[in-house]
This record gives structure tokens, C-alpha cells and sequence, in this order.
């Protein structure tokens, strides 16, 4: 494909640019299986431990796994907002300035059970001229992400509501959640 360019951003997105209808075409069909369908699966996730020395977390792996159980519960496309997932406290997806980020990490639970586990930080935002910092509100075992994630997606979308629209009507019934699997 001549002339043909790949753009990244720091969100993590990628712009294929310059291709002809035809080209196109084919690079749609490609990446259709992997093309985020929600603002949910625009989560941004560093690269992890997989490949990063200093990460304690394979936070892309998280959140593969996040969006397949997401897309297999059937919930509302926009009944969940974006993450950010970084896999130790290096912030490599600014996890505290998202309305929900997570922070790799260990967790005893007994003595000699150490668990993989993520630092939650609620109700971040990153704007030009409205950001904050999000909360730290505990830390979830891995074990439990899924099962936190689906409980929150389910409720929101039993609701009707975009999630930003039932997080502004339900103010701190995500901390509720939330403290649910939070240790």
C-alpha cells in the first residue's frame, strides 16, 4: 500500500491514513474483530508485564479479558465509561485521571497467599479546563475485576442510561459498587 501511513496517539488510538477505498476496505475487514464497538473498549491499558520489566500486572491481558466478558454478559454498549489499566505505579495510562482506573499491584490476603490485585481510582477526569485526580477507593483482586466490572455494567444498563448519565443521576452508587470488592 503506497503512501500509506499508521498515526498513534497518546490515547492509544491508531489512524491508518492515506488509503484508497479499496485498501480501505480491506483494512476494516482485518481489523473488525479487534475494533473497539464502546467507549468501554477505548480503555487504554499500558503494555504490562508481558513486556515491561517494571510491570507487576499484564494489564493488556486484564483488559482483553474485560472486554470479552462485557461483550458475552450482551451489556449496553454505553453502559461503561473508559478505563485506564496500568500495571504498576510507573501511570503509564494516567489510571488516576480516569473515572476508573486501576493500579497494579499484590495483595496479602493471608499469610502466604499474596494475590494479584489492582489499586482502584474513582471518579477521575482529564479535561482542558475541568481535571482531577481520581480517589483511591481500595484494591480489588484480580479474581474479582471481571465479576466488578459485569456488576456495574449490568446495573447501568438495567437502568437505560449512557453511563455518564447514570453516574450524574446516582451520585456515589459507584463507590457502592465498588467497596463491594474492594478489600
Amino acid at each position: 500500500m503506497d503512501g500509506v501511513e499508521l498515526r498513534t496517539s497518546p490515547d492509544q488510538s491508531v489512524y491508518i491514513i492515506n488509503l484508497t477505498g479499496r485498501e480501505a476496505d480491506l483494512i476494516a475487514r482485518i481489523t473488525e474483530a479487534d475494533t473497539a464497538r464502546s467507549l468501554f473498549e477505548t480503555s487504554t491499558a499500558c503494555v504490562g508485564a508481558g513486556t515491561c520489566v517494571v510491570g507487576v500486572r499484564d494489564s493488556q491481558k486484564l483488559l482483553k479479558e474485560m472486554i470479552r466478558a462485557v461483550r458475552e454478559a450482551g451489556i449496553s454498549q454505553d453502559a461503561l465509561p473508559k478505563l485506564h489499566i496500568s500495571g504498576c505505579p510507573s501511570s503509564c495510562s494516567a489510571q488516576q485521571t480516569a473515572e476508573i482506573g486501576l493500579r497494579g499491584t499484590v495483595k496479602v490476603v493471608a499469610k502466604g497467599d499474596i494475590r494479584p490485585a489492582y489499586f482502584l481510582s474513582l471518579h477521575g477526569k482529564n479535561g482542558r479546563n475541568d481535571s482531577r485526580m481520581g480517589r483511591e477507593a481500595g484494591v480489588i483482586l484480580e479474581e474479582d475485576m471481571i465479576p466488578f466490572i459485569l456488576s456495574l455494567g449490568r446495573e447501568v444498563s438495567d437502568t437505560g442510561l449512557a453511563y455518564h448519565d447514570w453516574a450524574e443521576n446516582h451520585p456515589g452508587r459507584l463507590d457502592e459498587i465498588a467497596a463491594q470488592y474492594t478489600k
